[in-house]
């Protein structure tokens, strides 16, 4: 078996978006080493995503791209150092566990900024388990990244000006928009104003502004309409999607009864928001507030967590945007710099972070206002709709099991092992939460599994690793060894 390989740092970045590059290339700037881990091969994330060698380089997403690589190149010239194609799978206060092609890697450091980024909101209903069922943030990183359509026609469900844009770069791809349907209703002149308000007072947010009208204007001049009021019920098809059914959005973005209407496509992308990754922070013990979607890493202004060396910027802490993450980032770095008793950016510097990240919120509240259903997401499932794809749980074995007196979401995974594959219930937890809040009195309903390393899945062989680090002497099949004890929670999965 491989040595353990162990690796010490001042500053560890996990995470190489736009927060993480932001918060890495001001620590490196300022001396500290800094060493930026990254789960895919090249850094960028989800806005600045780089295509691989050999994919050309035309095309939607070319000016993201670019600047990008500018961001890359200043981190190199900073002087930081990178792990790409690893992922951290365990985080405590001054170490982290992280896998990759070298094998695993014990990082110790004396601060480590959480930059994991954020993932679709899954919404499971009849259907999303057909291929051609795509997250919108899926089809949008395969056409961008890899310059791959999703589909000959696709239809676009779901709400949010990103879902504008996807469309819009989809359009400019050439792919044929069957149409682009909106729950909620319709922007009024009123709210559009108020947008501009906001958005017109400073540079970067007309130019946010400018860029929704050009998506907007390509989608007009492709004769791409986009229905308010109409939300996805369920996807049709043998294997393959063939057929979307819709229907008119109440409210609460539930379907009204007796108006479904079919439309034909053999690909279909389903976007509501996005879902910050905060498994790294929970296994560390850093605490959360709100439930559900809602649910958020505790931070002071900062971005430092109430466990001392661990702090969080960027869409893993709340999904807001490249610029709101880029700024979050810099100013993150910059506590980390002050904590450590190191000279930082310039108090013009930090102003200037603050006021970009300041304005860009203002927008995006303007942008979404109105936007999401005030009864949380809607339940679209029925009850052979499978809400763990990865274990193939359906709804109807999620109550089952609920109404055997399970009642939380821990309970009801170790009965019907919903939350026990490759995702680790991102895609599955927000689904039985809402399933267990429709009971009376459930406990914690709202909190989500309870999480432990790894956050990721990893090969066994490199558990072992860690366990016999810890305790050399240790037998890991009898599990004899010597009498300090290894911390059973901090290196298992449930």
């Amino acid at each position: 078996m491989s040595e353990l390989h162990t690796e010490d740092v001042d500053v560890l970045v996990i995470g190489g978006g736009p927060a993480g590059m932001a918060a890495g290339t001001t620590t490196a700037a300022a001396g500290l080493r800094t060493l930026l881990v990254e789960q895919r091969t090249t850094l960028g994330g989800q806005v600045y995503r780089q295509r691989p060698a050999g994919v050309p380089t035309g095309g939607p997403g070319q000016a993201h791209r670019a600047a990008g690589a500018r961001r890359d190149a200043a981190y190199a010239a900073a002087g930081g150092l990178r792990r790409t194609g690893c992922t951290v799978w365990d985080l405590a206060a001054d170490h982290a566990m992280l896998t990759g092609p070298h094998g695993a890697v014990r990082v110790t450091f004396r601060a480590a900024v959480v930059a994991a980024g954020a993932f679709d909101l899954p919404v499971p209903f009849p259907g999303w388990t057909l291929s051609g069922v795509l997250t919108a943030g899926g089809a949008h990183a395969l056409m961008v990244g890899q310059g791959i359509s999703p589909g000959r026609r696709v239809v676009l469900a779901g709400t949010g000006p990103l879902l504008i844009a996807f469309a819009a770069d989809m359009v400019r791809a050439g792919v044929d928009i069957a149409g682009v349907f909106d729950p909620a209703p319709a922007l009024t002149l009123r709210h559009m104003l108020a947008v501009a308000a906001v958005g017109s007072r400073t540079a970067a947010g007309r130019h946010t502004l400018w860029e929704g009208a050009g998506h907007l204007a390509v989608l007009r001049r492709a004769g791409v309409r986009i229905t308010p009021e109409t939300v996805l019920v369920r996807a049709e098809g043998d294997q393959e999607v063939s057929a979307v059914v819709l229907a008119t959005a109440a409210p609460d973005f539930s379907p009204v009864l007796w108006t479904e209407r079919t439309v034909e496509a053999d690909a279909v992308c389903v976007g509501y928001g996005f879902r910050p990754s905060t498994e790294l922070l929970d296994i560390a013990g850093c605490p959360s507030d709100g439930s559900g979607a809602d649910r958020r890493p505790v931070l002071d202004a900062a971005g430092r967590t109430p466990v001392s060396g661990i702090y969080a910027a960027g869409d893993g802490v709340v999904p807001e945007g490249s610029t709101v993450a880029e700024a979050s980032g810099l100013l993150t770095g910059a506590a980390v710099l002050e904590d450590l008793a190191v000279a930082g950016p310039d108090r013009r510097s930090l102003r200037r972070a603050r006021a970009a990240r300041d304005n860009a919120r203002r927008v995006r509240a303007a942008m979404d206002r109105g936007r999401t259903p005030a009864a949380g997401m809607p339940d679209l499932s029925t009850d052979s709709t499978l809400l763990c794809r990865c274990e193939s749980v359906s709804r109807a074995t999620v109550t089952a099991a609920i109404a055997g007196g399970a009642r939380t979401p821990d309970a009801v995974k170790a009965v019907t092992r919903a939350g026990m594959g490759a995702c680790q219930g991102r895609n599955c937890e927000l689904a039985i939460c809402a399933q267990l809040a429709a009971v009376p009195r459930p406990e914690q309903a709202g909190a989500g599994f309870r999480r432990r390393p790894p956050a990721r899945p990893v090969p066994l062989s490199q558990l072992v690793q860690q366990d016999q680090q810890q305790d050399p002497d240790r037998n890991v099949v009898t599990g004899q060894g010597s009498e300090t004890p290894v911390d059973r929670g901090r290196t298992r999965a449930v």
